[in-house]
């Protein structure tokens, strides 16, 4: 927040301290507290004790500068949140459940709450949520509407990718293929990188890489798959205006193979052989024009209509780390050769932030972690994206059927999250209090405001 008052105070050419705050620009701070926290840092409103807290939590060996402590420029922010923001709005109607009587809103509050919920009213829950896993034929009949998943943990996001996209390629009729990105030993620094001449990692390496998180591996996955139709997700932002937008969805549209790949009609499932070249892809926003495309065909001539091509590409060295040694090595260092897409089927909740449910169907895994940790944030995140109860479906149950130790350990893990953290109840109450301030010092304009809302509830 500093930095941004610093650069808007260099661009409006103000100098110093105090009523010169943003350049004297009207600042606007918008958002849900109540959803996660920054990602691999801490909240703006968090003190040295939630720094601490963070500290233990990073790995053995973590570099200084990883960790938290709060700097002086840091401090300057954390000042100008607390005395420059003091005007306060809290918007009460949620605008994605469609009635505040439906059941999901009274669970999703569970998550929300500032005082622990009962064992009882969580119990309700999950059995309540339990009963929405749908079964094998239910999701089935899901086919047609192309069904995706919300997952809270990167471990289960490939199984479910590689399930819901065959089940996709099997409803319109299309085969599947298949294949690997090229793990190989990083030359290390100031040597450049040719994939023909590099040494590959040894296939011990390679399979426990190829399951790691593509952020971790930055941002190409180790298993790629590919139909007409198939749906994706960009990565980067190298064609912005022309909808290659991080995040961004796309459907692909076509291929590039290695000349040298010969096909094996025989088989359901193509099993490449070579590194595929390029993935011509639609993205779903933004609009690839005449000329662009023109330009574009003159590399890639089958390029199909208001399509962009994706390249294969090599990352930048990542490490990955061994608790036991393979060749004598616990680290290596390695870069990756694959195609910059992120599968478009199953997706963390950090993705679905900002998004809703109601157009797309949508399911989840709410299931507890093999260690045992849910997030509260999380949890909340997904279960407000629907916009009824009758609308939450899971892609499997939350514990096997009739295993009651399974089925307590749920609970109990459901119940530790059922409240929010103590430090941002704190700072929920110091805003609420602004608010109601806020309320007094700007009665007028909270009038009008209430007089507007009342008239389109009206009009409605």
């Amino acid at each position: 927040l500093n930095n941004i008052n610093l650069a808007v105070k260099r661009a409006k050419h103000c100098h110093g301290q105090g009523p010169d705050w943003f350049g004297n620009v009207h600042v606007i701070l918008c958002g849900d507290l109540c959803q996660h926290a920054p990602v691999k840092a801490v909240p703006l409103y968090a003190d040295n004790t939630v720094r601490q807290q963070y500290n233990r939590t990073r790995p053995a060996g973590t570099p200084p500068q990883a960790m938290h402590s709060i700097s002086a420029r840091e401090q300057a922010g954390i000042n100008l949140y607390r005395l420059f923001f003091d005007r306060v709005v809290f918007l009460q109607q949620s605008q994605r459940i469609r009635s505040e009587t439906d059941l999901l809103y009274a669970n999703v509050r569970i998550f929300i709450s500032m005082e622990r919920a009962t064992l009882q009213v969580v119990t309700d829950f999950c059995d309540a949520l339990n009963a929405c896993a749908v079964t094998a034929a239910q999701l089935q009949e899901l086919a047609p509407l192309i069904p995706r998943v919300v997952c809270l943990r990167n471990e289960v996001r490939m199984h479910m990718n590689l399930r819901l996209a065959t089940l996709h390629a099997r409803t319109v009729h299309e085969r599947i293929l298949v294949w690997r990105s090229i793990d190989c030993k990083s030359p290390g620094r100031g040597h450049k990188f040719e994939l023909q001449s590099a040494e590959r990692v040894p296939k011990r390496v390679a399979d426990v890489v190829a399951t790691m998180k593509p952020e971790d591996t930055n941002h190409i996955g180790g298993l790629h798959l590919y139909f007409p139709g198939c749906r994706y997700s960009f990565v980067d932002n190298v064609a912005a205006v022309l909808g290659n937008v991080n995040n961004a969805e796309c459907i692909g549209r076509g291929i590039l193979l290695d000349p040298r790949e010969q096909d094996d009609p025989s088989s359901s499932v193509w099993y490449l052989k070579y590194p595929l070249l390029a993935v011509f892809v639609e993205p779903l926003e933004g609009t690839v024009t005449e000329s662009a495309h023109h330009q574009l065909q003159l590399v890639y001539p089958n390029l199909p209509p208001e399509c962009l091509p994706v390249a294969a590409r090599a990352t930048e060295s990542f490490a990955a780390i061994f608790p036991e040694p393979i060749e004598e090595r616990h680290t290596w260092n390695i870069k990756r050769w694959g195609i910059p897409l992120h599968d478009g089927y199953a997706v963390t909740d950090f993705y679905t932030e900002g998004m809703n449910f109601r157009k797309d169907c949508w399911l989840a895994h709410l299931c507890v972690p093999p260690d045992g940790i849910l997030k509260r944030a999380s949890v909340f995140v997904v279960m407000s994206r629907w916009g009824a109860w009758a609308d939450v479906k899971l892609i499997c149950p939350l514990w096997p059927p009739g295993d009651s130790v399974a089925r307590a350990q749920c609970i109990e893990a459901y119940h530790k999250i059922a409240c929010l953290e103590p430090e941002l109840v704190v700072e929920l109450n110091r805003l609420r209090r602004l608010a109601e301030d806020a309320k007094v010092q700007n009665c007028e304009q909270w009038q009008r405001a209430v007089q507007a809302t009342q008239l389109e509830v009206a009009v409605s």
